[in-house]
């Protein structure tokens, strides 16, 4: 469970009319007001769609919805960690086909709190970048020019739409890696700040193998392409 999302336990959550929401927290009913806004005939964003149903929006706020995308490779992929990769839970390495061409990548997703948010970014990097880094500096600056879904903190699809997820899931179809993205005001309701709502969308995208945009000027890490499956929002 992130402990920042407990500054959004007093929202008011989206439910359907006929659910009563508990006046002191989310509902642990099924969210049911998701719906597709890109992707409606992608057989995976139907999926996807299906999944968010199962979900309450207690395990949305409390970053419990992982787990329904099936499990987390950062937990079940046994590759030795690089010596230099820092021991803290706020770091998550995993050796996958992320981008799938064939040849597995090392995946590394770094927790760092943005605005009293904690906010996920990942970086893909070619073994074996990180198992040279000799130490936690060295680590840091291999990092620091890591190609990355999200520098900056904004996902670029090549559809030209764009995202701010907080939370990111390595979810395996068939013989697909694909990313699940989740934005802060998912499954939330921002009746308190109509007029200032957080992004509120849950998508899915797949990386596009090896392809690259190149860093802009206030940031040295070269953007990943990633191509948009599926857009929900709630």
């Amino acid at each position: 469970m992130r402990a920042s999302h407990a500054l959004y336990v007093l929202f008011a959550l989206v439910v359907p009319p006929a659910l009563a929401l508990e006046p002191d927290g989310p509902s642990e009913l099924p969210i049911q007001t998701a719906r597709i806004v890109y992707g409606a005939k992608d057989p995976t964003c139907r999926s996807a769609l299906a999944i968010v149903a199962s979900v309450s929006n207690f395990d949305f706020v409390f970053g419990n919805w992982q787990s329904a995308f099936g499990q987390n490779v950062f937990e079940t992929d046994k590759t030795p960690k690089p010596s230099a990769l820092p021991d803290s839970p706020s770091i998550h390495f995993a050796r996958v086909d992320i981008d799938n061409d064939g040849n597995a990548d090392d995946v590394v997703i770094t927790t760092n709190m943005l605005r009293s948010v904690d906010v996920d970014s990942l970086f893909v990097l070619h073994p074996p970048l990180l198992e040279q880094a000799v130490n936690r500096d060295a680590f840091y600056a291999t990092l620091a020019k890591a190609p990355s879904i999200n520098p900056g903190g904004a996902v670029m699809f090549s559809n030209g739409q764009d995202a701010t997820p907080t939370e990111i899931h390595v979810w395996n179809v068939g013989a697909l890696n694909l990313l699940v993205m989740k934005e802060l005001g998912f499954a939330q309701n921002d009746r308190q700040e109509p007029e200032h709502p957080a992004p509120h969308s849950l998508v899915v995208g797949q990386i596009e193998a090896r392809a690259t945009i190149p860093a802009p000027k206030w940031d040295t890490n070269p953007r990943l392409v990633v191509k948009m499956l599926c857009r929900l929002e709630s």
